[in-house]
């Protein structure tokens, strides 16, 4: 599976290739071109925690392979000043990543994406806040995942927990999973105020993506009619009026509600796909 063109990453004024180990917490990143954090090559364990990144010209952190690195509570907003088709985090081919408790808001394209590869696998997205994004730009969504991600149930990218809303602009979906996506689950999130909740058909095709159990405010197309690599279970819509009042009256759309969010502490190490 190809993407439509070869994706690059900006420069990054704090950049690591093959570290190990390496903890950035509690920093603050702003008026910045290009991006401001970058992890690269065959790195493992390294963390970005409780951060504070805006007034960026590009992303605010990007993971090009590597493995075991958490991204957790940090704050991210108003990045890709410049250079508008900059993700917030950017997950590129990478192992063991955690990306959690984070809150991204008022980006210009996609707050959170995901690109497969041959060495990804177990990828967690769970239970951020993202709001105001592709508040410039088309075709993306507050969580985006292209490619294969992984090879297994097992070891594929899980996205759970999630408070996706105020996808702005139109031709978007709040969780997009697009481009031959494969191995994925999003399970129990929370999508409204967006174009469209998710999208079904795509090409390439998606393969084994499950969408379980996840609270939003509109049918998806096709809902009734799935492709044969997607699954839908247990998926809840709410009233667009009253979306709010009617989740929190829902005992598992409140929990999700005030799980995400930089307010709970970090959740441990990745270890595959919990349920």
């Amino acid at each position: 599976m190809t993407v439509p063109a070869e994706p690059r990453f900006l420069p990054a004024h704090v950049e690591f290739t093959a570290a190990v180990r390496v903890a950035l917490r509690d920093n603050r990143f702003t008026r910045l071109g290009a991006g401001a954090i970058g992890l690269a090559g065959p790195g493992r364990d390294n963390a970005i925690v409780g951060n504070r990144i805006d007034d960026v010209s590009g992303s605010a952190v990007t993971v090009a392979s590597g493995t075991g690195t958490r991204i957790e509570r940090n704050l991210i907003h108003h990045i890709g000043r410049e250079y508008h088709g900059s993700p917030a985090l950017w997950v590129m081919d990478a192992r063991e990543v955690t990306v959690a408790h984070n809150e991204i808001h008022d980006v210009p394209y996609s707050g959170i994406v995901v690109t497969g590869g041959s060495r990804a696998a177990r990828v967690r997205i769970v239970e951020n806040l993202i709001h105001h994004t592709m508040t410039v730009l088309a075709d993306g969504g507050g969580i985006y995942l292209n490619g294969r991600q992984g090879t297994s149930c097992t070891d594929g990218t899980l996205v759970r927990g999630n408070v996706v809303r105020d996808t702005v602009t139109r031709y978007n979906f709040g969780l997009y999973t697009d481009y031959g996506a494969a191995w994925v689950t999003v399970q129990g999130n929370v999508v409204h105020r967006s174009d469209a909740p998710i999208v079904l058909r795509v090409t390439p095709p998606l393969e084994n993506v499950a969408f379980l159990d996840n609270f939003w405010d509109d049918r998806p197309a096709e809902a009734d009619t799935p492709p044969s690599g997607v699954t839908l279970t247990g998926n809840t819509v709410l009233p667009k009026d009253g979306f709010e009042e009617a989740l929190a009256a829902d005992p598992a759309g409140a929990a999700v509600l005030a799980s995400a969010g930089r307010g709970t502490p970090p959740v441990g190490p990745p270890t595959g796909r919990a349920g």
